[in-house]
């Protein structure tokens, strides 16, 4: 048999004792409702920000193929640049009566077709960095976001048992907090 140690100690009828742990359990479910309707805002608001990051990771996907488009565009530019002054030096000096076929003539020509080369391979790698930064950043924004919607699922489980529970031990303890009873 349980004695209730509040009503004893305190001279209360068990009425009054049924009454105050009433109280505490209605009391302790109000605050169970609004942990768990605080729970369910807090994971429908991370709902939304992964979507949200969904459609970031979306845009700098297209952004970073926009990056190597235009670095593509720029190399090829500059492979043609690079064309247009080798064909430039080779007539200014067949012009004035060099073989630009063999020695120095053809060694310039091929030498402006390297470095134009080079520059258009570096145009291309700038681009294709920009680019995975632009796709690494649209990752790290998602998974972030995923990571806080799980922390959020886990936040209103765990809000749900712990209301569970103090509401269980608030009608155990008549609201006190405390064990209410004693075995005799």
């Amino acid at each position: 048999m349980l004695i209730p140690i509040i009503a004893a100690g305190a001279g209360y009828g068990a009425a009054t004792y049924a009454g105050v742990t009433g109280a505490a359990l209605a009391f302790s479910t109000a605050t169970a409702a609004l942990s768990g309707a605080a729970a369910g805002a807090e994971m429908q608001a991370a709902e939304y920000n992964e979507n949200l990051a969904k459609e970031k990771n979306k845009q700098y996907k297209k952004e970073a193929e926009n990056v190597r488009i235009s670095g593509a565009v720029e190399s090829g530019a500059k492979t043609q640049e690079s064309e247009k002054i080798a064909a430039r030096n080779r007539t200014q000096l067949a012009a004035g009566g060099l073989d630009v076929g063999t020695g120095t003539a053809a060694d310039i020509g091929e030498e402006v077709r390297s470095v134009g080369a080079l520059e258009s391979m570096t145009i291309l790698n700038n681009a294709d960095r920009q680019a995975m930064g632009l796709e690494a950043r649209g990752q790290n924004e998602l998974l972030s976001a995923k990571q806080r919607k799980k922390k959020a699922k886990i936040g209103a489980f765990t809000t749900i048992l712990t209301s569970a529970a103090s509401g269980y031990g608030a009608g155990l303890s008549g609201g006190t907090g405390t064990a209410a009873t004693v075995p005799v």
